[in-house]
């Protein structure tokens, strides 16, 4: 059976905790790929390190929205063994 949002790629923002944490474990459980953004990437590699199924399907990525308009990004994650998302 196809899950709801299989394979859709999905972007969350404030992604290492809380509200943005939940929301990225719900997005995998429905077959979602999700692009993680966060500031603290150590959160996130740890999530995705603790993810027990999804974990190929979460590209992590150290992003900060510092100012309204203005948009930095500090890190890009990628390891090569991984499929692209």
């Amino acid at each position: 059976m196809t899950k709801p949002l299989q394979d859709q790629i999905i972007m969350v923002t404030g992604a290492s905790s809380g509200i943005g944490a939940a929301t990225i474990t719900t997005l995998l459980n429905a077959g979602a790929r999700v692009v993680a953004l966060a500031r603290r990437i150590e959160r996130l590699e740890q999530m995705q390190t603790s993810l027990e199924a999804g974990s190929d399907r979460l590209l992590p990525l150290c992003f900060t929205l510092t100012r309204p308009g203005r948009v930095s990004l500090n890190e890009i994650v990628v390891r090569p063994t991984r499929q692209p998302i």
